[in-house]
């Protein structure tokens, strides 16, 4: 504690020199006589000056009661007025501070509002206390001398230049507005036209479309794309708009010491300003020499304005410059919004298609194949909504120029003194999540009938005195050329590239515009799953601590995810920061397929995590079942994928499906349906879909179907333990048990619970049934259903076994193995047995099919046999469903230190074996044994059943129960 107390006093101190270094210099500029005779009073003036100075900082009790966050010494909360994405990290303050708080910065105390209700109290129901404007000194700069509407304080003089102007909008409004916009519709169709469904970023030509309404509505002047004048106006105008936004620039207003030193942004500033205030001027000058003969125009309208009053209104005086700022606002806030409006329209419309095709079947019907008039609207409730959830989404300015208090006032019950500085957050109003269900997505259908969007809570042009002059004029715009394009174009991202779609993010300015355009932007990809833990990668190697790094939704424009290293997301349960800032998800569900962006200071990256899910059609073709494979991302699913990617439908064990009864439809490379001809046995069958990219897997997922009255098919080991299945138990009856069935005998009350597993089979507590050591005999149909009346069946399981035995040929020199796959009545013709392991000089038998058995042999010389592990697979449909190993030992190959107990051992059996043999043959004298060939094992096991069933003892085991109903 004591370091810390330490270094921020050194810091204060080292300010406060530098602050009394910089008022000795400015004080050393002044002329020398002055300076003598001043002497004396050097220091005083010097000392007073800093006092006053930083008296500004000190704190101030204007507004105890208003919330916000911290500020601190000399600097306020700059730190939070210089953030990056401004409008959102305000509206993200007003989640931790509510929707009205205070900011410092310097001596100017600043109110932010973050919900209609509280910006239409302030602007709309008291707009006489908060008219004014912010002393500002760039703002004086960039208005020429406040004479701007936009920019201008609330005075006599502000209320006669905009009633001139409002006036002359009008008159134009009436006359000519909507023909103007009409043919600059028409004539950005023929541009589009002329690209003949090639892959364009359009920002440039709604931007000419744009520019051309106004240009003719102040001019009379049309320009083309291509026109250096209009590129010059352009460049100039956004150059500004870009540097005014500047925190190098905006410190100047806070921090007026900083004014003194050199500020090469300042200076560009200054000669774009001067460059503006040219081109203006040239039109100005050409248009007087002619304007009665363009009297529609605004220029017009405000120049006979001026000579109607005699330059005077109300003692007033109105000259060429108020004409000229007025121009400047038409041009700034009459082309940039409406273009950038324009591209945010076209990039939702491209991540949610569907939305466009409903405004054109909507255009179609209503309109009956002609073009929109303005006064359609009303008859168009699908266009106008999309249109509302566009300027809610992404208001072209998302803070209104900030208010200033002309006297003492209230806002929210909270007192509100004279010039205070009130910063209406348009975006934070459209975003609050008490007025707009799920506010961060693009939901048109939200503002139809029912849809439950308020109107009255969508403020994009401000309100009250300082409404936006030309919300007519944008609105009409909006309307008309939204119209146009959607009614002769269908917009779609390139087919080339999934991630084509045009980031929603947008870049922070004056104006929201979108971050890439129309053009595409790459991202990491990272694949997975429903149910997958995903860890998405930051890409911030230098960064040693987390707490500057924030984790945002890309297409949700201020759904943080992380803020400052902690975990915000609402399901922060499943989210983690790891310690090199990577973002952990838990327990994917379908919407995490999202555009998610990592923010540092030093690096910003987005990783779109995108989903592969399976789903079954519910309604399929008679006997079919139909499986869909696709690749969700976050906007939907994906139509074409990018280059390398492919999805194909596997077995279980990951093996091509092949067959008669499997047809396939690519629908795409990221869009796959598996048609089967439906079985009985396909009950609880797992299919698997993977995606490769690059021939690379990327992700696999798998899908169980389920069959009504279908049978479950399992395959098991002899001598292996096997668990089959009671699903589906949670519609069980209170005390309800189940019982096993195999055939038509009741396994229940023969087997032991779960409490003891000792037994050859038991029951767990889920009422899966247990068989720890399988037998050839225990194949059978288990079913597994509810111990009442009712019967009601949970599961059917097929039992078939798999099995090897090994038989000595005549003379001992060769070894048969005979793999046996035991099934209920017939094997199905899709079963197929194999081995793998044998020498070159194995020899494997064909499949044979022996009344209820599939067998397969392996002829083994021993002689050549060399020591190995052979293994026998039962297939389905080319899926490996079980395996049985056998160990084979060549006594040849046997190591030396293992030949003495090996011979012991052989001679204690041959010497037992001799004693017993001998006992028996003067028991049996004549008796010979004989072998008894493969083919006939399972015949001598059935007669001995068949002799065991004849007689009338009852069944004193579970193994001979089975015996007997299996072989029934």
């Amino acid at each position: 504690m004591a370091t810390g107390i330490s270094v921020i006093t050194v810091g204060a101190v080292f300010l406060v020199v530098l602050l009394l270094m910089v008022l000795i210099c400015i004080s050393g500029q002044r002329d020398k006589s002055v300076q003598k005779d001043r002497k004396g009073s050097k220091s005083t003036v010097v000392e007073s000056g800093l006092l006053q100075y930083l008296y500004q900082f000190l704190p101030c009790s204007s507004s105890p009661s208003l919330p916000g966050p911290p500020s601190f010494f000399l600097i306020g909360n700059m730190m939070d007025l210089t953030h990056d994405h401004l409008p959102i990290h305000l509206t993200n303050l007003a989640q931790r501070y509510g929707n009205i708080y205070r900011l410092k910065c310097g001596k100017t105390t600043m109110v932010v509002l973050n919900s209609s209700e509280f910006i239409r109290e302030a602007l709309v129901k008291k707009w006489s206390d908060f008219a004014g404007r912010p002393v500002s000194y760039t703002g004086d700069i960039v208005s020429g001398g406040g004479h701007t509407i936009s920019l201008g304080d609330y005075n006599e003089e502000w209320r006669a230049h905009r009633r001139l102007v409002h006036s002359a909008l009008q008159r134009c409004c009436q006359k000519s507005l909507h023909d103007v916009i009409e043919r600059q519709a028409l004539h950005l169709r023929e541009v589009l036209m002329d690209y003949q469904g090639s892959a364009v970023d359009l920002s440039e030509d709604f931007t000419v479309a744009a520019s051309n309404v106004i240009t003719i509505l102040a001019f009379g002047k049309e320009y083309d794309k291509s026109s250096l004048e209009l590129q010059q106006l352009h460049s100039c105008l956004n150059e500004i708009v870009a540097l005014w936004g500047s925190s190098w620039i905006s410190a100047l207003d806070s921090f007026p010491l900083l004014r003194k030193l050199p500020n090469p942004v300042f200076a560009r500033l200054l000669k774009e300003v001067a460059k503006r205030d040219e081109i203006i001027r040239k039109h100005l000058n050409n248009y007087k020499s002619q304007y009665k003969k363009h009297d529609d125009a605004i220029t017009g309208s405000l120049l006979q304005g001026l000579d109607k009053h005699q330059n005077t209104e109300h003692g007033v005086l109105l000259t060429d410059i108020h004409v000229h700022m007025a121009t400047v606002d038409l041009l700034i806030g009459g082309t940039e919004t409406t273009a950038a409006w324009l591209n945010w329209t076209v990039a939702f419309l491209l991540h949610r298609p569907e939305v466009q095709n409903k405004v054109y079947v909507e255009l179609c019907t209503v309109l009956e194949g002609r073009y929109p008039k303005y006064s359609d609207r009303h008859r168009l409730p699908v266009l106008c909504s999309l249109i509302n959830e566009v300027l809610r989404l992404r208001p072209v300015a998302p803070l209104a120029v900030p208010h200033r208090a002309i006297r003492d006032s209230s806002i929210a019950g909270y007192s509100i003194p004279k010039n205070t500085v009130i910063i209406p957050n348009l975006f934070g109003a459209h975003h609050d999540p008490a007025v707009w269900t799920d506010p961060y997505s693009f939901k048109p259908e939200r503002f139809l009938e029912g849809g439950g969007g308020s109107t009255r809570a969508l403020i994009p042009f401000g309100g009250g005195a300082r409404l936006c002059l030309g919300e007519s004029v944008a609105k009409m715009e909006l309307f008309l050329f939204t119209a146009y394009l959607l009614r002769d174009f269908q917009f779609i991202s390139p087919p080339e590239s999934e991630a084509s779609l045009p980031d929603l993010r947008g870049v922070a300015s004056v104006v929201l515009k979108a971050a890439a355009g129309l053009q595409s932007f790459d991202n990491l990809v990272t694949f997975a799953m429903i149910g997958d833990t995903i860890t998405l990668p930051c890409g911030t190697p230098f960064i040693k601590s987390c707490t500057s790094v924030n984790w945002t939704i890309a297409e949700m424009v201020g759904l943080e995810v992380v803020n400052a290293g902690r975990v915000t997301a609402p399901d922060a349960l499943r989210f983690g920061l790891l310690k090199d800032c990577s973002l952990q998800i838990n327990h994917l569900v379908l919407d995490d397929a999202r555009l998610y962006s990592c923010h540092s200071p030093v690096f910003n990256s987005s990783v779109s995590l995108q989903i592969l899910e399976v789903t079954e059609n519910p309604t399929p073709a008679n006997g079919t079942i139909e499986l869909q494979c696709y690749l969700n991302t976050y906007k939907g699913l994906v139509s074409n994928c990018n280059k390398g990617i492919h999805i194909k439908w596997i077995t279980e064990d990951n093996t091509p499906l092949n067959g008669n009864r499997f047809h396939y439809k690519h629908v795409s490379d990221c869009f796959s349906k598996l048609f089967i001809t439906k079985r009985l046995t396909d009950h609880h069958r797992k299919w698997k879909c993977q995606l490769t990219q690059n021939d690379m897997i990327k992700a696999t997922i798998t899908y169980t179907t389920t069959i009504k009255d279908g049978i479950e098919e399992v395959f098991a080991a002899v001598g292996e333990s096997v668990s089959l299945s009671c699903s589906n138990t949670s519609s069980l009856g209170v005390g309800g048990r189940v019982k096993w069935t195999v055939g038509e005998r009741t396994l229940t009350d023969d087997i032991s619970s779960y409490k003891d597993r000792t037994e050859a089979l038991h029951v767990n507590k889920d009422s899966s049934l247990v068989i720890s050591k399988v037998s050839a005999l225990h194949a059978g149909d288990y079913q597994c259903s509810e111990s009442t009346d009712q019967q009601k069946v949970f599961n059917k399981i097929r039992l078939h076994t798999l099995d090897v035995i090994s038989e000595h040929g005549p003379g001992g020199d060769n070894l048969t193995l005979t793999c046996v796959l035991t099934c209920i009545n017939e094997c199905g013709k899709d079963f197929n047995l194999t081995w793998s392991g044998g020498s070159h000089n194995s020899r494997q038998s064909s499949l044979m099919y022996e009344k209820n058995t599939l067998i397969n042999r392996l002829f083994l010389p021993l002689l050549s046999m060399a020591s190995a592990e052979l293994t026998c697979f039962v297939h389905r449909e080319g899926d490996v469903m079980a395996s049985k190993k056998w160990h084979t030992i060549n006594p040849l190959q046997t190591p030396a230190w293992a030949v003495l107990p090996l011979a012991l051992m052989i001679c204690i059996t041959a010497g037992g074996l001799y004693v017993y043999m001998k006992r028996k043959h003067n028991k049996d004298t004549g008796n010979e044994q004989s072998s008894v060939g493969m083919t006939h094992v399972y015949d001598v096991i059935q007669d001995a059943n068949n002799e065991e069933l004849t007689q009338p003892a009852t069944t004193t085991s579970v193994y001979d129960l089975l015996q007997a109903v299996n072989y029934k």
